[in-house]
């Protein structure tokens, strides 16, 4: 299994796909038959593909990537194995709340 991760990609699938099939041979070349991502080469480092919650702030340690991600990842051959779920907690909001309103 080879893992890829640290994905950054302008909204453009023939780039997006010219990435992947360089991970892809790289890959094969090594003698691995498939590929996991996007993973990361510590648990220091995020995991996973934020495909929706846009609408938050990013957080600390979770994932944050454009919205198109998804489309450039799955147009080019991938599909989602598992949900990684992150939550909010309403209740450690700052008084301020996050878009400058009491709470």
């Amino acid at each position: 299994m080879a893992i890829w991760g640290f994905f950054e990609c302008a909204d453009d699938p023939e780039a997006a796909r010219a990435l992947f099939s360089a991970v892809e041979t790289w890959a094969l070349k090594k003698g691995m038959t498939f590929l996991r991502g996007p993973l990361s080469p510590s648990m220091n480092y995020e995991t996973g593909l934020l495909i929706e919650g846009f609408d938050y702030p990013p957080a600390v340690g979770m994932t944050y990537n454009p919205p198109y991600y998804l489309k450039l990842i799955e147009s080019s051959g991938y599909t989602k194995e598992k949900d990684l779920l992150a939550f909010f907690d309403r209740r450690r909001v700052p008084a301020a709340g996050l878009d400058g309103t009491s709470c």
